[in-house]
């Protein structure tokens, strides 16, 4: 979550140099990951838990099959896999979202999912470390979910910049819905197998991260052009007065500047 969060803050930053650069950059991090997983990870798993690979189980239709002798974990797999597909519709959308609702600059932008990140290292490093164990993972689970939906619902009724701020800092806490999903998987999963659950998450979230940004952004698209009567951003005021000649006269009746 960490370098989820930092990454996007420094593409912002970095995309004030030019739309070639933050790829550049990436690509460079990149690189470095690769060397550093070849050259100095040790392998963690022991020998003993290694079975033999086996290509019909090394993809996600072939991992998601073998957890099927596992009824609780496969539920979880799938409210895994719902549960990022709504979550990622605030990468998906944020930049869209906050530039055209409160007027932001990619920089602003870019501040915001920064401390997106300082929230979620802080949660997962020390909140989670102190709660969980008093909560159990059910509780901590549900607490993250229930989270996440007031931050999403605060984003919607937010009106100015500073408010997102807010309801990212209720948001945080769903960083405890994941370590509580997968640590009730973990449990109920071989030794020999944790290594297969983990890459049968991963495609999970590949999966999501595919799927979600033409579903999200399909529906910000429709959503935005058929606004309702309520508020409109401070940029589409801008735009109603310049068509009007500085007048609000081109201000459909009933709304309201987002101001």
């Amino acid at each position: 979550m960490w370098g989820s969060s930092s990454g996007r803050c420094w593409a912002a930053f970095f995309g004030e140099f030019g739309p070639r650069v933050p790829f550049l950059a990436a690509a460079g991090l990149c690189f470095a990951n690769l060397l550093y997983g070849a050259v100095v990870l040790p392998e963690s798993l022991a020998k003993s838990q290694r079975r033999p690979f086996d290509w019909r189980r090394a993809n996600p239709t072939g991992t998601l099959t073998a957890l099927r002798r596992y009824p609780i974990v496969l539920g979880l797999v799938g409210a895994y896999f719902l549960f990022l597909l709504g979550h990622h519709a605030l990468p998906s959308t944020w930049s869209y979202f906050t530039m055209e609702k409160f007027d932001w600059s990619p920089r602003d932008v870019g501040y915001s999912l920064g401390f997106v990140g300082v929230l979620m290292v802080f949660t997962q490093a020390v909140v989670l470390r102190v709660l969980l164990p008093r909560l159990g993972a059910r509780r901590a689970g549900t607490l993250g979910f229930l989270c996440t939906m007031a931050a999403f619902c605060g984003y919607a009724v937010a009106t100015d910049g500073w408010m997102i701020y807010l309801f990212l800092t209720v948001g945080a806490l769903q960083g405890f819905a994941t370590p509580a999903m997968q640590g009730i998987m973990s449990v109920n999963v071989p030794g020999n197998e944790q290594g297969e659950l983990q890459g049968g998450l991963a495609s999970v979230s590949s999966l999501t991260a595919i799927l979600s940004p033409p579903i999200h952004d399909a529906d910000f698209r429709v959503l935005h052009r058929h606004e309702c009567r309520g508020v409109l951003s401070r940029r589409a005021v801008r735009r109603c007065r310049a068509a009007d000649g500085g007048g609000l006269d081109g201000i459909p009746a009933g709304y309201s500047a987002a101001v």
